[in-house]
Parts: structure tokens; C-alpha cells; sequence
């Protein structure tokens, strides 16, 4: 008996450590979880026509992402999402932006128009030297195929920041 006492303890410590391990993991997703929730909430192609709704979007991409990554929001000419790409991740200072994976992206996804957003681990929302860059490079690569870029978004901890809102993208 006192074998089969054993046994059945070892069973139920390993059920409690699988129980914890799912609910660390489940507690892990949390994050994505919410954002996805939260994209669901706004529709499967939300019209994304002001600076605060291509804002709010761009949030739900970003909860709880350690390292710099950077996306393409792709708009129909209604500004109506046709769909959104993860072009690039980086580590927690940098993403690339492939100025060539973008207009492929653009091209297969048939856009009018189309929105980069990337986040900024640090807290910071101020556009580094490279965000500017990378947005005149990208506006004026777009402009060859006659597609506009609408704004590029830098998300922190929940909050965003505009180029287009605070005059970088002007004219370009």
C-alpha cells in the first residue's frame, strides 16, 4: 500500500506543476491575448480613416513586445484595412525595414494607401534620426508605385506617437 501512496503523491505533484505551468504560460499570452481580443473588437477590416483609429490599431500589434518590430498596415482607398504584415523584428534598440520586403508586401496586398507602425520598447516615443529616415525612404519608394504613405505610428506602453501628426510625413 505504502508503494501505491507513493506513487499516486508523485501523480498529484505532477499534476499541480502541469497545472502551474499552463497557468504560467496562459498568464505569458495574456498580453497577445488582449491584443487580438481587442483588433476583434474593432472589426475584421475597420475603417482606419483618422490618426486616432490607425492609432488605437497599431497598439493592439504591440502589447508586451520586447523587441522592436515593425509593420505594414495595408488600406483599401475607403482606408479600410485590408491587412497588416510583420515586415521585420528586431532586438530592443532596432527592426530593419527592407525597403524591398515592404513594396512587395504593398504590391501582393493591392494597397491605396498604407500606415508603418513600430514600437519602442524603451518607452520613448520620440522618432529617432533612423524612423525619419526610414519614413522618407519608404514615402518616396511608394510614390514609384503611386501608393501614399498614410502615417507611420511609433508605439510605447499603450501610447503612440503620429509622423504624420507631428509634421514629419508632410509633403513627402
Amino acid at each position: 500500500m505504502n508503494g501505491m501512496t507513493n506513487e499516486l503523491e508523485k501523480l498529484i505533484e505532477f499534476h499541480k506543476r502541469l497545472q502551474q505551468e499552463q497557468l504560467e504560460y496562459f498568464i505569458e499570452q495574456l498580453p497577445t491575448i488582449s491584443g487580438i481580443y481587442d483588433r476583434m473588437m474593432m472589426g475584421d477590416t475597420p475603417i482606419l480613416d483618422t490618426t486616432e483609429k490607425v492609432g488605437k490599431y497599431a497598439i493592439t500589434l504591440f502589447y508586451s513586445k520586447m523587441a522592436e518590430e515593425l509593420y505594414l498596415i495595408s488600406l483599401s482607398s475607403s482606408k479600410r484595412l485590408i491587412s497588416y504584415d510583420q515586415i521585420s523584428r528586431g532586438d530592443p534598440n532596432s527592426a530593419p525595414a527592407p525597403i524591398r520586403l515592404i513594396m512587395e508586401t504593398v504590391i501582393s496586398s493591392n494597397a491605396h494607401s498604407v500606415v508603418l507602425a513600430h514600437n519602442h520598447p524603451s518607452g520613448e516615443l520620440e522618432p529617432s534620426i533612423n524612423d525619419i529616415d526610414v519614413t522618407t525612404k519608404v514615402a518616396n519608394a511608394l510614390k514609384t508605385i503611386d501608393v501614399k504613405l498614410h502615417d507611420h505610428i511609433i508605439v510605447s506602453r499603450k501610447k503612440y506617437v503620429s509622423m504624420k501628426k507631428i509634421g514629419i510625413i508632410w509633403g513627402l
